[in-house]
Parts: structure tokens; C-alpha cells; sequence
């Protein structure tokens, strides 16, 4: 999914967006004195290249319309790996509770993890040692720590 959001300061004027050719609805119209004016639009994309167009247009032919400091921004959700979803059930087969870690320092524990990840699916070397994870010299994303297929820990690491 991606969330499209777009802009600008417009007098009269209409402004939509446009993906690979289509036209994406609603469109944005303001039909009086200088304003602004904003677009989101969540968007389920296939992987591959995508051409993303911010369009502004007169709102009828007669008139005039002025644009300035327009702006399009795409923000790019990612899924998560099945495997981070939820965890197996433990030895006991007791059920799990979905819970989050917010952790301080400069590293997490992992255990069982042999690789770290990042979003993207590269390789962080040289990120484990006895089970830790140095996360003070990894930059702000999302990893995966893993053991093989399956992932012992999601890490966030924000500023």
C-alpha cells in the first residue's frame, strides 16, 4: 500500500492525482480566493515502477487558475513477514499473547537469531554477538532478526 498525500496553495482550481495514466478519486476543488488544498489517497500498488502525477487544472474554461507550492509526497507501507505476525505456540501449546518490547540501550536481546535483516531484505553484517543485537550503530528502519526462515524478533529502531 502506498498513502499519497498532496498539495498546494491554489485560486480557483481543481487538482487530483494521476497514476500510470488513471486518474484517482477525489478530486480536490477550491473554488474561491487563495487557499490551500490537500489529497490523501491510500493506494494498494503492485511491485514495479508506478508514474505519480499532481495535477492542477482550471475549474472551467473561462477562468484562470494559479498554483504555488504544490507538493507530493508517497509514503510506502511494506507487509510484514508472515513470521512476525504471531509466534508458534510454545512447547506447552499454550496460546500466545501478541505483545510489543519497547527496549532502551544499546542493544536487544535475540536469542536463537544467526542474521539480521533490514526491510528490504539485505543483510546486516556482523550485527549479532552472543545473542545481541547492536542496535546503537544500526540507522533508524525496521529489521528482522532471524534464525533461518523464521524470525525471533521484529525491531523498530526509531530516533
Amino acid at each position: 500500500y502506498v498513502l499519497f498525500t498532496a498539495g498546494g496553495l491554489v485560486a480557483p482550481a481543481k487538482g487530483f492525482l494521476r497514476l500510470d495514466g488513471n486518474i484517482l478519486f477525489p478530486v480536490a476543488m477550491e473554488r474561491g480566493y487563495t487557499t490551500s488544498i490537500l489529497i490523501a489517497y491510500t493506494y494498494p500498488l503492485e511491485p514495479g515502477d508506478h508514474n505519480i502525477h499532481l495535477r492542477m487544472t482550471n475549474l472551467e474554461a473561462n477562468l484562470y487558475a494559479t498554483c504555488y507550492e504544490a507538493y507530493l509526497q508517497a509514503l510506502i507501507f511494506l507487509p510484514d513477514e508472515p513470521s512476525a505476525i504471531a509466534e508458534p505456540p510454545d512447547d506447552n501449546h499454550q496460546p500466545q499473547a501478541m505483545h510489543s518490547i519497547v527496549s532502551r540501550g544499546p542493544w536487544v536481546s535475540a536469542p536463537g537469531a544467526t542474521e539480521l535483516v533490514d526491510a528490504s531484505g539485505r543483510t546486516i553484517e556482523n550485527a549479532i554477538t552472543a545473542d545481541r543485537i547492536q542496535i546503537s550503530t544500526l540507522p533508524p528502519g525496521t529489521y528482522f532478526a532471524r534464525d533461518g526462515e523464521r524470525t525471533v524478533v521484529k525491531i523498530v529502531k526509531v530516533d
